[in-house]
């Protein structure tokens, strides 16, 4: 779920009369601040706008993320049952040779399993941040 961005409110300081000590040096200053703090509010506004959506990107990837994630179990799952099927036919050793020329054997579900574990851990690691 994406976080709300916060809404920051930067209330303007009340106008201050122009004093008559005040120098054109300091209305200068003053003017040079005031163009800084809009340049500012709007550089806020673009990394708001940027932000959100980075969130929803983000949110997009952890759907497809956790979709493919399904899809290897229900595969995992399959090649397991696909194995008991075979033994009891007494087709095992057959069919497990077929499935490792294939690549679909243990080297596979290391790999999976290494990629899982890669992949948890980048997770908690970005959730603790």
């Amino acid at each position: 779920r994406a976080r709300p961005v916060e809404e920051v409110v930067v209330r303007e300081p009340p106008p201050t009369p122009v004093a008559a000590g005040r120098s054109k040096a300091d209305e200068d200053l003053l003017a040079q601040k005031d163009a800084e703090i809009a340049r500012l509010k709007e550089k806020l506004q673009r990394q708001k706008m940027a932000y959100t959506e980075l969130e929803a990107e983000k949110e997009d990837i952890d759907s497809k993320r956790m979709a493919a994630l399904r899809l290897i179990r229900q595969l995992r799952e399959q090649l397991n049952a696909l194995q008991e099927l075979a033994n009891k036919r007494g087709l095992g050793t057959q069919v497990a040779e077929i499935m490792a020329q294939c690549g679909l054997g243990k080297e596979l579900e290391e790999q999976i399993a290494v990629f899982e574990r890669l992949w948890q851990g980048a997770l908690r690691r970005i959730e603790k941040n």
